[in-house]
């Protein structure tokens, strides 16, 4: 089964290395611009740009053709997985960062350059055609690390291998129902964590069975929230943790010396699972509830903890 590679750039800085006439090509030269068809996955909703682009880049090497196709967020992990083991798959994918050291061994490094035939007519009346090679430079790991922000070296290189790159950085952001607030009588979103759990409680609903009809917002669990990780980790942050020194994990360090409850990072886990507590004051969310983005979407959550590519 061949590995894939996780992603390419399709906007490269080319450079005119070499020239062949296209007479007596060599049957490496003939290979460099046989057919080749590409398949390009996206969870994202940039379906249109990379089509674009991947038309530019057909124009240039018209023997190169990529087929964008979006898929689903939610089932990305399974169609990957399955697509793989028929050996179907995409040959590049744009994906959650999360998700690299898991489908690491699935995917090959990138090389340092790739070389691309194309054919140019050099003269108009007779048509005669020559085989142009342009060297396509990808970044290298030092270009990752001096020039992106810290942690998309930490993600993508490993053992100074580049395993992807990146399309953009998103901020994790709470959007909210402007209909509820305004329903639960909210004059304004909440500014601190006070407020926005008094708010909660006033979104809630419940059914005369106890059922949660309305929620405040989705938070407290993991199967049904795709952002808990980062979630979580952001009151962790938010209560003085340090997640990472280096490359050690450090934010469970305290818990050796907890005599009580009373430790940040207990405090921090405690006020995220309180909202799937029943017996709190913040409950508001349950493992039964549908997917969380759904239930935004359906009108039915408050607060919702997502990205901009939820939107």
């Amino acid at each position: 089964m061949l590995k894939k590679i996780l992603t390419i750039s399709l906007i490269s800085v080319f450079f005119l290395t070499t020239g062949f006439g296209c007479k007596g090509l060599s049957q490496a030269q003939v290979s460099s611009i046989k057919p080749v068809k590409l398949t390009y996955w996206t969870v994202y909703n940039d379906v249109d740009m990379l089509r674009s682009l991947a038309s530019e880049y057909s124009t240039r090497y018209p023997h190169v053709a990529i087929e964008i196709r979006q898929v689903n967020y939610d089932e990305f992990d399974n169609l990957f997985t399955n697509a793989l083991a028929d050996d179907v798959g995409p040959d590049v994918v744009s994906q959650h960062v999360r998700w690299l050291r898991k489908n690491e061994i699935r995917l090959l490094p990138a090389p340092v350059a790739t070389k691309m035939g194309r054919l140019v007519i050099v003269n108009n009346f007779s048509k005669d055609q020559q085989l142009i090679t342009d060297t396509n430079s990808l970044p290298s790991a030092t270009y990752i690390k001096n020039s992106y922000v810290k942690t998309v070296y930490d993600d993508v290189v490993v053992g100074d291998k580049i395993y992807g790159l990146p399309l953009a950085m998103d901020t994790l952001s709470i959007f909210y129902n402007q209909d509820l607030l305004d329903r639960a009588g909210i004059a304004e979103a909440p500014k601190d964590w006070n407020s926005f759990v008094e708010d909660v409680k006033k979104m809630t609903k419940f059914s005369s069975a106890g059922d949660i009809v309305q929620s405040g917002t989705a938070l407290g669990t993991a199967n049904n929230i795709n952002a808990a990780t980062d979630i979580l980790a952001m009151f962790m942050t938010q209560s003085g943790i340090k997640i990472t020194m280096g490359n050690t994990v450090t934010f469970a360090s305290s818990l050796g010396n907890a005599q009580d409850r009373n430790v940040p990072i207990l405090n921090a886990l405690d006020f995220y699972t309180d909202f799937a507590q029943p017996t709190k004051e913040a409950y508001s969310w349950n493992e039964k509830k549908p997917e969380a983005l759904d239930e935004f979407i359906r009108g039915k959550v408050g607060f919702y903890f997502g990205y901009s590519y939820d939107y």
